[in-house]
């Protein structure tokens, strides 16, 4: 596992070894929870269906350590925390490949799916815009935190996207969101502010005006919540949302055999410029 154990306000922790097939129970099947995100950044959950906080349960490997973290998460905003596997070499059972990062043992780096980001980024098909992100993705920062001769495999469940942002999305009717009210979360302003940064993206230096934690201890999050109205679901698109599985292996340790370890790569065109509107883990 990477020996560096923050970077660019990012804190990396490990939850446990995942070196056999995790096979989730049936019902994680059925997503149940669904937010609203703009028909213009379909990966973004802007309103939530309830303000409380959300667990993964058994449908992740140690469900119960993941859910600690982004619980304690949500109460104080005292960390950006990356999750990862180490040993981990095979995704769960029906989730895929959606990025690999390899650090070879002179550092040099070499990159698909989410870790290799697309010179056009677009919120929409079609749009051809270049964005430039509102902060240093954390998959990015992830991949700079690796030791050498380390690998990092990124999964998603099958038929689902990344944002690019550490998360798994996947669009649904607008329909499927059956809750009258919407609730939105946003760190309190005293904990953050937006600077100046540079980092490496897209192969190139990028100088960009980011979202930045100013406080160790801030007060958490406030919520708002809204009523909506049927016509007000126009503008919206019904949303999906898992964490990413991150896994991290190096060279010696045991290689999978068995099924979830797909090496197709799926990239994702949505942007998150928003970043802070419904912050927060959502799935």
């Amino acid at each position: 596992m990477p020996s560096v154990t923050s970077l660019s306000q990012q804190l990396f922790r490990n939850v446990g070894p995942l070196t056999t097939t995790f096979t989730a129970p049936a019902s994680c099947a059925t997503q149940s929870a669904v937010a609203l995100a703009p028909v213009d950044q379909p990966a973004i959950a802007a309103w939530l269906d309830g303000c409380g906080i959300r667990s993964v349960g058994d449908c992740l490997p140690n469900g119960q350590t993941v859910d600690n973290v982004y619980a304690s998460d949500l109460a104080t905003y005292s960390a950006n925390d990356f999750l990862y596997y180490s040993p981990g070499v095979i995704c769960p059972a029906s989730w895929t490949t959606v990025g690999v990062a390899v650090k070879d043992d002179k550092g040099s780096v070499s990159v698909t799916g989410i870790y290799e980001p697309a010179a056009q980024v677009t919120a929409t098909p079609g749009a051809t815009s270049l964005v430039t992100p509102a902060q240093n993705p954390p998959p990015n920062i992830f991949v700079e935190g690796l030791d050498l001769g380390e690998t990092a495999i990124a999964c998603c469940p099958e038929s689902f996207a990344p944002d690019g942002f550490g998360a798994c999305f996947s669009n649904v009717p607008v329909t499927r969101y059956t809750a009258t009210t919407g609730c939105q979360r946003s760190p309190f302003s005293d904990i953050y502010t937006f600077a100046p940064a540079t980092f490496i993206w897209n192969g190139t230096t990028v100088t960009a005006t980011v979202f930045t934690v100013t406080s160790a201890d801030g007060n958490g999050f406030s919520s708002s919540t809204t009523t909506f109205q049927s016509k007000d679901l126009t503008a919206y698109t019904g949303l999906w949302q898992y964490p990413m599985v991150t896994l991290v292996h190096k060279s010696n340790d045991p290689t999978p055999t068995a099924a979830g370890t797909s090496a197709t790569t799926k990239s994702s065109a949505a942007t998150r410029s928003n970043y802070f509107i419904g912050i927060g883990p959502f799935f």
